[in-house]
């Protein structure tokens, strides 16, 4: 019967509560930062590393927009200079027959309203062509 009052019977053990040992919690958090601090050294870097990516990335980009820009100015200039030759231009005003000038010929430049007279174009110290008639034509009109 004893065995069975000691079975019964209520051992009351709730306020038994173990203590903190404050050396080991020190040393958790100690280690804690430790850990803490080579997390963020590794972010730091890893995030150096992907910014020097994105950037490398982006001159090369901005590279390859340069070398395709300074190819069209490439061909873009030698339109220019194919199209302003003074031989193109003179085949062009005889096509429209007009003639060249000489000292018997008496030139007409045409020039939009709004420019002033005084303004003078000179490409490559060329001669311009311009539309040109006889002096006699002009002498009859007059």
């Amino acid at each position: 019967m004893d065995f069975e009052h000691a079975i019964k019977m209520d051992v009351r053990n709730n306020p038994i509560v173990r203590e903190l040992d404050q050396a080991r919690q020190r040393e958790l958090w100690r280690w804690m930062l430790v850990g803490g601090a080579l997390v963020g050294v590794i972010l730091f870097s890893l995030w150096q590393r992907f910014s020097v990516m994105r950037v490398a990335t982006q001159i090369e980009s901005t590279e390859r927009e340069l070398g395709q820009a300074r190819e069209l100015q490439r061909r873009l200039r030698l339109d220019v200079e194919r199209l302003s030759a003074p031989r193109r231009i003179e085949q062009l005003a005889l096509r429209a027959h007009m003639i060249r000038a000489d000292q018997k010929t008496t030139l007409i430049i045409v020039r939009p309203a709004g420019t002033s007279g005084g303004e003078q174009v000179v490409a490559h110290a060329e001669p311009q062509v311009a539309a040109a008639i006889p002096r006699r034509s002009v002498e009859a009109h007059r």
